[in-house]
Parts: structure tokens; sequence; C-alpha cells
């Protein structure tokens, strides 16, 4: 005879119970499926060093991110022999070295065209939905929307780094610095693609992040406490942060696009705005004059994001990130 739990109400209960204890473990070991797109300038003493920590953070938590791609794009630097040449190294020198980097775009001219790390991403969307991290020009992302609006549906988050609030921008240090959104700027063609493919976005933007300083404190425990490959990339570190100490004059550096990754790993450290509304302006440029020189813009475009705003686009929005972060961070690296 076969069994039924009938509508008894002591019968119900124990089908939830079962189901719960089926379903239970699934959600709790369940991994992030993402695809890291980013622009490293890790090798080159006077770049950028921020996507290295990124990496190093993504490998360290494969307990809970699936990583299903990694892929270059210009930014900190144009040269993606170098990016991928450097990404191999450090992976290698963390024992990741099944990990695959595939390059992308050269240029924002390159807006629409297939390239190695856009063939990837389709075989991968294909077959499973992801998530993708952007933490350099958005070039890449925005070329697979418009190259294949069938896998648009694949995708169910863009993290990115950039965007500003409508209300007020936050400067930083004694020098009261407003730094450039360098992501947005570098392809403002591609973050109209993003918008109109209406692909849910969360921007975690340099407001969040300016009391994050990777200073000597991190780089002696990387050296000292977590040793091997940590070692070599805190050396190799040690000039960029003495750069930030001659401008803009702070005790360590911003590793920007760490936080992307952390985002995932450490979200109870986020604090962000959840569905507000989102668009591209047309504003007064007031970023630092070292960068406004680049751009020569008295007026650009700004990704902004504000309850104010009457627009169609929604985006979670973080604004903040707990001052505590970075030792939080380390803690979670593991010797090897």
């Amino acid at each position: 005879m076969a069994m039924t739990f009938g509508h008894h109400p002591h019968n119900m209960k124990l089908l939830m119970k079962v189901i719960t204890f089926l379903i239970l473990p699934l959600t709790i070991f369940a991994k992030t499926a993402l695809w890291f797109d980013y622009d490293l300038a890790f090798g080159k003493k006077i770049r950028d060093p921020d996507d290295a920590y990124a990496l190093i953070h993504l490998i360290n938590h494969q307990d809970k991110l699936d990583i299903k791609g990694l892929s270059t794009v210009y930014g900190n630097i144009n040269d993606l022999e170098h990016q991928k040449k450097w990404s191999l190294k450090l992976l290698k020198n963390f024992n990741q070295d099944h990990l695959k980097v595939y390059q992308g775009a050269k240029s924002s001219q390159e807006l629409g065209s297939y390239n190695q790390a856009i063939y990837q991403m389709i075989k991968v969307l294909k077959n499973q939905k992801i998530t993708i991290i952007a933490s350099g020009r958005l070039t890449n992302i925005a070329s697979l929307i418009l190259l294949r609006p069938d896998l648009i549906s694949q995708i169910q988050e863009i993290v990115l780094l950039g965007g500003k609030r409508l209300e007020y921008e936050v400067v930083f240090g004694k020098k009261r610095i407003l730094f450039p959104d360098t992501n947005i700027d570098g392809d403002p063609e591609a973050v109209r693609a993003i918008m109109n493919s209406y692909i849910p976005i969360t921007m975690i933007p340099v407001e969040s992040m300016t009391h994050l300083l990777w200073s000597k404190k991190h780089l002696e425990f990387m050296k000292e406490k977590l040793k091997g490959p940590y070692r070599w990339v805190a050396k190799k570190t040690k000039i960029w942060k003495s750069l930030w100490r001659i401008w803009p004059g702070s005790k360590g550096f911003i590793p920007w696009d760490l936080f992307l990754i952390s985002y995932f790993t450490h979200r109870e450290d986020f604090t962000c705005l959840k569905d507000i509304p989102y668009d591209f302006l047309y504003l007064p440029n007031r970023t630092h004059s070292l960068f406004r020189k680049r751009n020569r813009k008295p007026m650009k475009y700004f990704l902004v994001s504000s309850p104010l705003l009457e627009s169609r686009h929604r985006a979670n929005y973080c604004t903040h990130i707990h001052p505590e972060h970075l030792e939080h961070i380390l803690k979670s690296w593991r010797q090897l």
C-alpha cells in the first residue's frame, strides 16, 4: 500500500520537516557561479595591484565561489599579453594553474566585436546562469550583450566597480580629492548597452571604500603570517603603497577591485541600498584636476543612483563597507 500524508496537520508538519531536511543542505552548500572580468596591472612597478588582490581573495574562497572563467580587458594597462602572463604567474604561485585566462577587448573601439573572452562566456552561458563581476572597463560585457541578446536571461547579475550618488560627492583625504569613475568614463557606450539590457546590477562605488587603506600592517601580515606567495605579492606591492604616500598623501592604498569579490564572501560587511533608480546623466565634471586633464571635459556622463531619480532602471548601490573589513579579509586567507 502506498503511504500518503493526507491533510492531517501532524502529517503536514512532518512533510515540511522532510522537505527542509532535503533542501537545506543544497542551500547551505550552493556556490555562486561567476565570471571575473578584470584589468590586471600587477607586475608593473608603478601601476595598481588591486586586481591581484581580488584574484587572491577569489581563489581563497572556492568553497563559496564557483569560478567559471577569468578574462582580461583594457584599463589599468592596455597590454593584454602582460595581463595574461602575470595572471597565470600569480595563479601558478597560488597552486591554481588549472584556471584559464581569456583575453578580451584591447580598447573601446572593439565594442560589439568578438574576442576570446566573449567566445568562452558564450560557451558557459549556453549551459548555465552565471554572475559577472566587472572590475575594469565594461566593453567585454557590453559586447557579449550586443552580440548575443538571446543569452541575457542567463546573466543573473552584473557586479561592477563604479557609480556615484546624485545627492552628494565623496572626497578623499586632506587634499579632498574627488576620484574619477574611470571604468565608466572608459567606455560610456558600453554602460548604455548594459543599462538597456535590464540585467540586475549591483554598484560598488568609490564612496563605499575610501576609508579602507591597505597599509604597512596589512603587508606585514602577508609577509610574516601568511608567507609563501603572499610574501611575493606584498613585496611587489610595496612601491605602490609608497607612491600613495607621495600622492594623495595617505598611509596606504585603496585595493578597489578586491571589494567586488569580498562582496560575495563577506556580504554582512556591506551596507547597500536595494532596488533604487539609476541613470546615466550629463553633469558638471568636478573630478580632481590631475585626472580632469586626462579627459578635459567640464561636463561628462556619470552613472548616478538616487531614490530621487525618476528612471525605469533599478540597481543595488553599496554605500559603506565595515571599517574592519580588511582584517576580516586577511583572516579568511589561508596559508599555502
